[in-house]
């Protein structure tokens, strides 16, 4: 008798405890479909205390990372363990106090939550808060874990912490040059660059990040040309261009031509209209026509004077880039430093364990490094920087 009433209130029990559990998912489905979130909020989020409510909220201080690891991913461009690594250098942490890790970023990355979406319950509910991201920028994340997005490169080792990485190889093994962090006994990270060709290499010392840029930028120093190199190079640049758009003139009087001859013929359709030869409905059609002739035709000639100016400002912005080129790089975003280092040095650089070298530089580089050499006698002063056979071309008569 005493186990049976044992069993019996054994089981009323677990049906209490099923009917509470219901209860409660009940009630928590209740208020997800009304758009709240009622799980703890997730990094990035927050729940004010200012009383307007129990919602979750866009946290001022983590939001905006949790907004930079969805646009840099959406480049399809970087792993998330390259992601994790630009939070952990801009300063986030978990609540827990640690730096995030890969997994987190993926799991961040997949979450809706972070569109104002809210996945649970077997249900899909658009939530009642602001959302740290645009809908758009979700998918389009979506679209690049499942390999699918068309408008977006696929996803390389590139990391925004270390934008010479595989730029730059060693002198000695040609491996490219890549970057990393070294974790120390106290558990702090240091970023350094190496080639994965250390253990074999003669050049096998891993270089501090600090110290590997700053060879760049004093090659950059090196080879910015000087100021009497640039004057020529915008004179040769401007006759070259000023030779290839001298059809502009002709084209213009030709168009100038067509348009004369398109206003006289709207003349024609005034006075056919105040003959009477031309309804008023009859009238406006055609004007419109002709008018709508006439500024096309315009706007062709002003396009092609604008295109013509556009390069004298093009070419000022240009050099006035060339002149500052190691500040610039340092201030530049990632994007335009890649950019830049690849305009400035098309095969990229070579490392001999102190100083960053190349065999080919674009050309108003490459004429600043011509002219140098011309100044000097010959085979006294071989430029370092350039390979002879890459401006010779540019010395003959």
């Amino acid at each position: 008798m005493g186990r049976a009433m044992e069993g019996m209130l054994s089981v009323f029990a677990e049906f209490d405890n099923n009917n509470r559990r219901e209860r409660c998912k009940s009630g928590m489905q209740a208020r997800m479909r009304e758009g709240i979130w009622v799980w703890p909020s997730p990094i990035g989020y927050h729940k004010p205390t200012n009383g307007k409510g129990t919602n979750i909220a866009p946290d001022p201080a983590t939001a905006p990372l949790i907004r930079l690891a969805f646009e840099e991913y959406s480049k399809g461009i970087y792993t998330y363990r390259a992601i994790a690594e630009l939070l952990t250098a801009r300063g986030l942490v978990t609540k827990n106090g640690k730096s995030p890790s890969f997994q987190l970023v993926e799991k961040i990355i997949h979450n809706p939550i972070y569109c104002g979406r809210i996945e649970a319950f077997d249900e899909v509910v658009q939530g009642k808060f602001e959302p740290i991201i645009s809908e758009s920028l979700f998918n389009n994340c979506q679209g690049i874990v499942d390999g699918v997005s068309a408008s977006i490169t696929p996803r390389s080792a590139n990391n925004p912490l270390f934008p010479l990485r595989s730029f730059v190889k060693c002198s000695e093994c040609r491996e490219p040059i890549t970057g990393s962090y070294s974790t120390g006994r106290r558990g702090v990270k240091y970023p350094y660059y190496h080639h994965h060709g250390r253990l074999k290499c003669l050049i096998s010392r891993s270089i501090p990040k600090e110290t590997f840029e700053q060879s760049f930028v004093e090659f950059l120093k090196e080879i910015t040309p000087k100021s009497e190199y640039l004057a020529l190079f915008r004179e040769t640049v401007m006759d070259v261009w000023k030779s290839n758009y001298q059809h502009f003139d002709s084209k213009n009087a030709k168009i100038n031509k067509e348009i004369q001859k398109m206003e006289e013929e709207r003349q024609r359709i005034f006075d056919l209209h105040r003959a009477e030869k031309y309804t008023d409905a009859e009238f406006e059609e055609q004007k419109r026509l002709v008018n709508a002739r006439i500024a096309q035709k315009r706007a062709q000639l002003q396009v092609g004077w604008s295109e013509e100016l556009d390069m004298e400002k093009a070419l000022s912005h240009c050099l006035a880039f060339v002149t500052n080129a190691a500040k610039a790089w340092l201030m530049a975003e990632y994007e335009i430093r890649l950019q830049y280092q690849g305009s400035t040095c098309p095969n990229g650089l070579t490392f001999d364990g102190k100083n960053c070298r190349t065999d080919d530089l674009s050309l108003v580089y490459e004429l600043n490094q011509a002219l140098e050499n011309e100044k000097t006698p010959s085979g006294d002063d071989v430029s370092s920087l350039v390979a002879p056979r890459g401006v010779e071309p540019l010395l003959t008569a």
